[in-house]
């Protein structure tokens, strides 16, 4: 309880015999902590502990905290007092001298150890009536969940606990499962054994239920059964799992209990008499059990993301736009298999030029609605509230050509803007979200694409590229093919989209030329501005001379250079107008 520090001060004896200084009240406070330990006779036993469990002081206000405060201590007989000053505090004077050297009870004491001793002393004594009580008392109940815990390897058997579910053991032989149920607390307290074996709080005989642990051994001719009632779509029932299996001991998750620290080893050895020996996993298995958990989600999510990606660009096409488009790794030699460049390590300038079957990073953008709607993919991307709210999050997808589709690959990524156009030609390996909580943590980007996305080659490391740099066979100027396609693949392109520029620029003037005024739908004025019918067949010659001209150099042009067949059509119609 806490108490004004004007009554120490104001008392002569208080004042002399504990030394308050400010240290010791609390922060914008003048009370200072004390404890009292009090007496309280079998005859005022049952009025004291109502009256202190009551919760009604807990927003009364302070004349009805001080008449509370009253009737407790008419109750009782304090026996000592102390209060948490420093100087107190730095005495170290134990409760036992409290107690006994001070308040004059003497009194035996009790310590944790002893108690947690008789606690399995009871619960051994009372064991075989506590099992076969849970049993009957909650046969019409369900399971919450069944683990194995132990089989037996050559006759002994073997417990395994405090591990990750996936390092459990598998049953087999003679096989030690846990059985967890949630026990109304009203079955506790209407059963004279187990409300005299397991003290519950207030709060707890509230509570809607109170967890349970039964440990139940099955015996290997009864292990398919067992299983397979385990294995029932509804959580089954402990009638159906008790036929098949034998109750050693039960654990209840009560302060009380929790308080004691009891171990599985005790309750299983001491208690339910097993005789088991234990295995522990250490603290470094589970570490990396739970790394090739996450691991294999990981894997299985990309797996999804990779193979509906092609249905995702074929029902929204527009929204997987190619914003870049690198080449990261090639085949030089067939027999050495695929070279990789990581991203992270080689710069833009020293990426290899597409040859053989050949690795591509293409940054787009993912539809953020995908992300939020799959649950594998929900399971991997944790996403802020920023980017729910976007459309779309930046990706980087990497893609594996064969070298049969590298030409039509490197064709399409001149034409096209559109990853869905593309996306047919190649393999997709990985998809990279980029995230905000993404970026909390180091990308290696030759881990992830060997292990979730399944490449398989010769990555180049930091070693690798200073050995090339050095060298002087990577250079800025030797190889700006970080693209797609390569310098001298480029430089061609240029020069084809120069000259379909200038068909198109010169089309263009016979168009003009072609396209009658805005007078000429008038009435004519003069017969002056009527052409002879030897003019008109002249220019009709004329038309057609250009029109053949053009035709022949667009056969000569790349695929690139041509005309489309809108343009050659109307230039048709053209030279018929004049007819």
């Amino acid at each position: 309880m806490a108490i004004p520090h004007t009554i120490i001060a104001n008392n002569a004896i208080l004042s002399s015999t504990f030394k308050v200084v400010k240290n010791d009240l609390g922060i914008d406070s003048d009370y200072i902590l004390c404890t009292a330990y009090c007496l309280v006779t079998k005859h005022n036993l049952q009025d004291f502990t109502n009256e202190v469990s009551s919760d009604d002081v807990i927003d009364d206000t302070t004349q009805q905290k001080r008449q509370k405060f009253k009737n407790i201590i008419k109750l009782c007989s304090v026996k000592c007092v102390t209060l948490h000053t420093q100087e107190m505090l730095s005495l170290n004077i134990s409760e036992e001298e409290l107690i006994n050297d001070i308040g004059l009870c003497n009194a035996t004491f009790k310590y944790l150890s002893n108690l947690h001793q008789e606690k399995i002393d009871i619960l051994r004594q009372a064991n075989n009536k506590l099992c076969r009580e849970i049993c009957l008392k909650l046969n019409k109940h369900q399971t919450n969940y069944i683990r194995c815990i132990g089989n037996t390897v050559d006759n002994q058997l073997i417990v395994t606990t405090q591990c990750p579910r996936d390092l459990l053991p598998f049953p087999k032989n003679q096989s030690l499962f846990i059985i967890r149920i949630n026990i109304p607390p009203n079955i506790i307290l209407h059963s004279k054994i187990l409300n005299n074996t397991f003290k519950l709080t207030k709060s707890e005989k509230e509570d809607y239920y109170i967890k349970c642990d039964m440990y139940c051994l099955v015996y290997e001719e009864d292990i398919k059964s067992f299983i397979d009632v385990c294995d029932d779509l509804d959580k089954p029932y402990i009638e159906e799992l008790i036929q098949h299996c034998s109750v050693k001991c039960i654990k209840l998750y009560t302060q009380e209990m929790l308080s004691l620290n009891i171990s599985e080893e005790e309750l299983i050895n001491d208690i339910g008499l097993c005789n088991a020996e234990f295995k522990y996993v250490e603290s470094r298995q589970i570490i990396e059990s739970v790394l090739d958990t996450f691991e294999y989600i990981e894997i299985q999510a990309n797996k999804l993301l990779c193979r509906i990606l092609p249905t995702l660009c074929a029902l929204y096409k527009k929204d997987f736009l190619i914003k870049k488009i690198r080449c990261i790794g090639n085949t030089i030699d067939p027999e050495q298999g695929l070279t990789i460049y990581p991203p992270s390590i080689f710069s833009k300038e020293h990426l290899p030029t597409a040859k053989g079957t050949s690795l591509f990073l293409i940054r787009s953008r993912m539809l953020t609605e995908v992300i939020l709607s799959t649950p594998e993919l929900v399971n991997v991307h944790n996403l802020s509230d920023e980017e729910m709210s976007s459309k779309y999050l930046l990706c980087d997808i990497y893609c594996l050509v064969d070298n049969q589709n590298i030409n039509l690959f490197k064709n399409l990524c001149t034409k096209t803007r559109q990853f869905s156009d593309v996306v047919i030609t190649c393999d997709v390996r990985y998809i990279r979200i980029y995230t905000k909580d993404a970026r909390k943590f180091p990308f290696n980007e030759a881990s992830v694409l060997k292990q979730l996305g399944n490449i398989k080659g010769k990555y180049l490391n930091e070693q690798d590229f200073k050995a090339l740099v050095s060298s002087g066979l990577y250079t800025k100027s030797a190889s700006e093919s970080s693209s797609a396609v390569s310098t001298e693949e480029e430089s061609i392109i240029q020069q084809e989209l120069h000259v379909k520029q200038s068909l198109k620029s010169r089309l263009s003037q016979i168009r003009k030329q072609l396209t009658p005024d805005s007078s000429s739908s008038n009435t004519v004025s003069s017969e002056d501005d009527i052409d002879t019918p030897a003019e008109i067949k002249r220019k009709r010659e004329a038309r057609r001379l250009k029109l053949a001209k053009l035709q022949q150099e667009e056969s000569q042009t790349t695929g690139i250079g041509m005309l489309s067949d809108q343009e050659v059509s109307h230039h048709k119609s053209q030279s018929k107008d004049l007819d």
